[in-house]
Order: structure tokens, then C-alpha cells, then sequence
């Protein structure tokens, strides 16, 4: 039988992942005296009643970029925490493309999710935006979740780290399959350098599609990955890695370099941002 709620996992003492039907993942941190939800999925179901479940405290939610995947659910909300980079972009996700995701998603996933773009919920209003930067903090109660500037995927891309559990959650800044479609490789590599030195600061990295499509596995990124990446991007600029020209996931002609872990997608025209 097909699954047909999201799967919610509890990867530390009070921190749920949430995997929207294989199409991304949300996480709830959730303190003393109350929470914050990051990513609001595509909105392919009712967010507040399964938070509600989960806790009873007041939440705020932020987005880790504007990508209908994590800000397609912001119509359930009052408020959205967001980089001012990326507020327009969160604003400018359509009905339409929301559908598509799920349509997209739901055709790599074989079946195992009862979910269709009927199930994408449709929404009147738009939430306020409140923008915040690198360093801004959330205190939840006896737990800090901590905001740092992590661009490349968008140009407002935003990670977050649970202090206390020594937890980084990097949406989709660097992660296996990495999508540069609107940005340069140069900044990628600032980023990838900027999350592999925080690593003093935290024990695991889960990006933002734990439980991709089919794979139903809750698991933190290989911790070598942001090596990679970075060792992927400088080859990238000197020359020495090689790329494919060919059809991307999202785009009609783009350049493709792999290697163990991960791959990177980006436009071969615009490798560099100066």
C-alpha cells in the first residue's frame, strides 16, 4: 500500500525530519519554550496539523532558499524568515510549478507515495517576510539555532545550526547532486569551503531531501562531501576536472562534473562570477 502521509523521523532529542513524500524534508527544532520549522515543502499537505502533533509550542518557520520544494507551503503561515535575497523568488512560486514538482517526484518514486499534484494545496495569500542574515539566531529555550549565509543553489541560501546537538541543516547549498543553474562555480567553492570549516561546530550535515524520491533512508550527508565539492569546483576552475555537456534535471543544456559523492550541475557559460 502506498504511503500516504509524511514520514517523520526524530534524529536527535526533540528535532524531526520530515520527508514530504520523497519530494524534500523539513525540520523541526523544538525548545523549552517553543520551535522553529525550517522549509515548508511544496504544500502537499497540512503542515500546522502535523506540527501540532509534534509539539504545542509557538514556532516560527524559516526557509533555507525560495525553491518551490521548501517555500511551496509558505501559504500556511503569518510569517516566513527568509534572506532578503530570496524573498522574491519565494513569492514568485506558482500553484503551477508546485504541481509539477509533485508530478516530477512522484514519477521517480514508483509508486511507493499516494500523492498527486491533486494533492497540492492551493493558498490565497502570501505570508510577511521577514528578512535575516548570517548570525541571526533563533532561541527557542535551552536551544540556539544558529543562521549562516550559504549562497550558490540561490543567491540567498541560508544553513542552520542546532548548537546543542552539534547539527547543521544545509537545505540544498552543497549536497550530492548540487544545482547551480543561477549562480557560478567560484560561488559554490566559497560556500563548500564555508560549511567544511564549520565542522568544528557540528557532528552531522543532513541537507534538504532526506529520503530523495525512492530512498526512504534518513541519513546525515557522507562526511567527506563538502571536500569533494570543494575539490570538484577548484578542478572546475583550473582545468583539471572534466565535465560533460547534457541535459540537466532542470535545464535543457547544462555542464555535469562528478565524482564519488556528488555531482554538480552548472551553466558551462557562467563558471565564474567575475
Amino acid at each position: 500500500m502506498a504511503i500516504d502521509r509524511p514520514i517523520c523521523s526524530e534524529i536527535a532529542k526533540d528535532i524531526f525530519v520530515i520527508n514530504e513524500f520523497g519530494m524534500d524534508s523539513q525540520f523541526l527544532i523544538i525548545g523549552s519554550e517553543s520551535a522553529l520549522l525550517i522549509d515548508t515543502g511544496t504544500g502537499c499537505y497540512d503542515i500546522p496539523e502535523l506540527v501540532g502533533t509534534l509539539t504545542d509550542k509557538p514556532y516560527k518557520v524559516a526557509l533555507t532558499h525560495g525553491h518551490v520544494d521548501h517555500a511551496g507551503g509558505i501559504g500556511w503561515f503569518e510569517r516566513v524568515y527568509c534572506h532578503k535575497a530570496d524573498i522574491d523568488m519565494a513569492k514568485r512560486v506558482s500553484f503551477e510549478a508546485r504541481k509539477g514538482f509533485a508530478d516530477h517526484i512522484t514519477a521517480l518514486s514508483d509508486g511507493i507515495f499516494d500523492v498527486t499534484e491533486e494533492s497540492v494545496m492551493k493558498f490565497d495569500k502570501l505570508p510577511e517576510f521577514i528578512p535575516i542574515d548570517e548570525g541571526y539566531v533563533f532561541e527557542l529555550g535551552g536551544r540556539c539555532v544558529r543562521t549562516f549565509f550559504t549562497p550558490g543553489h540561490t543567491p540567498g541560501g541560508l544553513s542552520f545550526l542546532i548548537e546543542d546537538e552539534r547539527i547543521l541543516i544545509t537545505g540544498d547549498a552543497c549536497n550530492p547532486n548540487t544545482l547551480l543553474y543561477n549562480s557560478t562555480i567560484d560561488v559554490l567553492l566559497d560556500t563548500a569551503r564555508k560549511i567544511d570549516g564549520l565542522q568544528p561546530l557540528y557532528d552531522r550535515n543532513y541537507n534538504g531531501h532526506v529520503g530523495f524520491g525512492p530512498m526512504l533512508d534518513c541519513r546525515p550527508m557522507p562526511e567527506s562531501l563538502t571536500r569533494d565539492i570543494i575539490k570538484l569546483c577548484e578542478g572546475i576552475l583550473d582545468g583539471t576536472v572534466r565535465y560533460e555537456i547534457t541535459k540537466g534535471d532542470y535545464a535543457d543544456r547544462c555542464a555535469i562534473a562528478s565524482c564519488a559523492t556528488c555531482r554538480v550541475q552548472f551553466d558551462p557559460d557562467h563558471i565564474r562570477s567575475v
